[in-house]
């Protein structure tokens, strides 16, 4: 007596079909972000080096000085090498409110700044290196007591006196 034993039904393809979806839709997700990613860094090493770029962070940085400072800026030469995150500036001048006669208020050779990121995401960077060659300081004071130092464009407001905010710098 021979017994015939029935195959167990197959089990459905649903599953299988559904996980192979997914994985498609994953490899599609990460395809698209490596390629943007891809992107962006062609996009990088094409724009950083380019003289519009130079030219964009030189007007960026004039603003910033002369926000800083009040005084009315003059950069020459502008250098800047991304791996070391260092700038060169030759030469460096800062006009304060003395007549056009006069030397300005302050004026290097050269100065080399490196910069350190503290947090890409809040876009802060803190100066990690100065080097100024050959500065040159022009005061004025006149008969009432009046400088030729500017007034910052933008007050900022801190309890401390001038002098201590300087020698914090250092």
């Amino acid at each position: 007596m021979s017994t015939a034993t029935t195959p167990p039904p197959e089990l459905p393809e649903q599953p299988r079909k559904r996980k192979s979806r997914v994985l498609r839709i994953l490899l599609w997700v990460f395809g698209t972000l490596l390629g943007l990613v891809l992107l962006l860094v062609v996009a990088a090493l094409i724009i950083l080096p380019s003289d519009w770029f130079r030219e964009k962070i030189r007007a960026r940085a004039v603003y910033e000085i002369e926000k800083a400072s009040g005084g009315r800026v003059e950069i020459g030469a502008f250098r800047y090498d991304w791996s070391s995150l260092t700038f060169e500036i030759a030469p460096f001048v800062v006009h304060g409110t003395e007549p056009a006669s006069e030397a300005p208020l302050f004026r290097a050779e050269s100065v080399k700044v490196g910069l350190k990121i503290i947090s890409a995401f809040k876009r802060d960077v803190d100066i990690a290196s100065l080097y100024v060659e050959q500065p040159k300081v022009n005061l004025l004071v006149d008969a009432s007591g009046t400088t030729n130092i500017p007034k910052p464009k933008t007050q900022t407001k801190s309890d401390k006196d001038p002098i201590e905010q300087i020698l914090e710098l250092a």
